[in-house]
This record gives C-alpha cells, sequence and structure tokens, in this order.
C-alpha cells in the first residue's frame, strides 16, 4: 500500500495500475468519480478507505494536494460509503 500512496502523491514510482488510480484520484476527490466506471469507483472507494484508516498520515497529505480547501470531505466521505461492497 505504501507504494501506491507514494504513487499516488507523487513521491513514488507507479505500477501500470497504481498509475490508472492515481488518475482517477482527483476525479474522486473533486467530483465523486463521476466520470469512472462502476468500477473504477469500488477500486478507488476501497483505496480511499484503506487510507483513511490505516494510513491516516497520508492520506491528510492526499487530501491536501487534491482538496486542499476541504470542500468536498463529506461528499469523499458519502462516496466510499456508497462504493463500498
Amino acid at each position: 500500500m505504501k507504494s501506491y500512496i507514494l504513487c499516488f502523491l507523487g513521491e513514488g514510482k507507479c505500477t501500470p495500475e497504481g498509475n490508472d488510480i492515481s488518475k482517477w484520484i482527483p476525479d474522486a476527490v473533486g467530483n465523486t468519480c463521476q466520470n469512472c466506471s462502476d468500477k473504477q469507483k469500488v477500486l478507488v472507494a476501497k483505496m480511499i478507505k484503506t487510507m483513511m484508516d490505516e494510513h491516516k498520515e497520508d492520506w491528510e497529505k492526499l487530501k491536501s494536494k487534491y482538496d486542499p480547501e476541504h470542500t468536498h470531505a463529506e461528499e469523499l466521505k458519502q462516496f466510499v460509503e456508497k462504493h463500498l461492497p
């Protein structure tokens, strides 16, 4: 997970999958992944939930990068809850 986080933050190398997810995260944070497929939404929601629960410091960095004003926090929380089984 740490290598994915570094990828998402632009601080490390990305695998092809990590590169794809890193493209979807800004969309997820900014507009609840409206341009993502259903499969992408679930994958992004899982990554975000894992970061929220297990990598809080890194999650704060990622939020600050993509939502510095924290204007999308509630929408993002609802997005994660909606797309996790």
